[in-house]
């Protein structure tokens, strides 16, 4: 059985809610589409340095320790992604491990993602 759900709760009755079509504006061609270094280097630089490491394995730290090293790659990564009009399979597989926060660990509403 597992501790995030409950055999004896009987299913909701809710319905599905429906949301409008998402309006999405981006940058008309390559041009208006310029990622910076210096973007770059901050956005790692905002990372907390002692998160999780991604599906790569790879800790944050060593990201934010040779940001200015990646941003290059990285730049090359999402100009290509977006010319191409493709997302890198990579970039599409992530890991949510939940963290206990308190009380009962056999609650699933004790975790968070």
């Amino acid at each position: 059985s597992s501790v995030f759900s409950d055999p004896d709760c009987p299913e909701p009755d809710v319905e599905s809610p429906s949301f409008p079509p998402a309006t999405i504006t981006s940058p008309s061609s390559l041009e208006d589409f310029d990622i910076k270094d210096d973007a770059i280097i901050t956005a790692i630089g905002d990372m907390h340095s002692d998160s999780a490491c991604g599906p790569d394995g790879g800790p944050a730290i060593l990201l934010k320790n040779c940001a200015s090293e990646l941003c290059r790659p990285i730049s090359l990564i999402w100009t290509e992604s977006f010319s191409s009009g493709t997302v890198p399979k990579f970039y599409k597989t992530t890991h949510i491990t939940p963290l206990y926060k308190k009380e009962d660990r056999a609650r699933a509403a004790n975790y968070r993602p």
